[in-house]
């Protein structure tokens, strides 16, 4: 059974498109020094070491720091982890407008950012704010769970205010995601195929 899974994933890694390197980092034409906050930070440009500065200067709390979840790519039931050490996930606190966010880095360059604003911060003050970034939202919408979204090509911008009244917050960059779903394929095939023999590969 393990070598059957092996055979059907691995067959799947060769057609996904070869593995890129890291982007290279934006410049800043006027060399004047951006005063956003966390919204400073660019998916597929930033760095991980960028970013551990800026969360300094505007006193974030690193709450935790994992390696990513390879299984986050397929359908994960069972709360499971095989970790993709190319992926490190770092949790925050304190940052300015946020209560929490996490910032997703494959190979030490920012993909994901995901968040909760605070409370006093509502759904127009949000828009307004990532417009200054992404430009005028792609769409809006007006009903009870209102909701608008960015698409700039390369970056997916998801702000969503649910039934609760929290404001949830997903900045993605689409290329270096599509690389961290095929790394994690790549990694979860190499878990199977490890597997001791006889034993279940629903086995940690």
């Amino acid at each position: 059974m393990r070598l059957l899974i092996a055979l059907i994933a691995l067959p799947c890694l060769f057609c996904l498109p070869p593995l890129a390197s890291a982007p290279a980092l934006a410049s800043n034409s006027t060399n004047t020094p951006l005063q956003r906050g966390w919204l400073d930070l660019q998916a597929g440009h930033s760095t991980m070491r960028q970013s551990e500065q800026l969360w300094q200067r505007h006193a974030g709390r690193l709450l935790s720091q994992r390696y990513g979840n390879a299984l986050e790519s397929f359908r994960n039931d069972s709360g499971r982890e095989v970790s993709n050490l190319r992926v490190i996930v770092s949790e925050l606190a304190g940052l300015e407008q946020l209560e929490t966010a996490r910032f997703f880095f494959f190979d030490g360059v920012l993909f994901r950012i995901s968040g909760r604003y605070a409370r006093h911060i509502g759904i127009d003050e949000a828009i307004r704010q990532l417009s200054q970034r992404y430009g005028q939202p792609s769409s809006v919408s007006g009903s009870e769970r209102r909701q608008a979204y960015w698409d700039t090509g390369e970056v997916w911008v998801s702000l969503l205010a649910d039934t609760q009244g929290a404001l949830n917050l997903q900045i993605e960059h689409r290329p270096l995601a599509r690389l961290v779903r095929t790394s994690n394929i790549e990694v979860y095939a190499g878990y199977v195929v490890a597997k001791p023999p006889g034993r279940s590969i629903l086995m940690p």
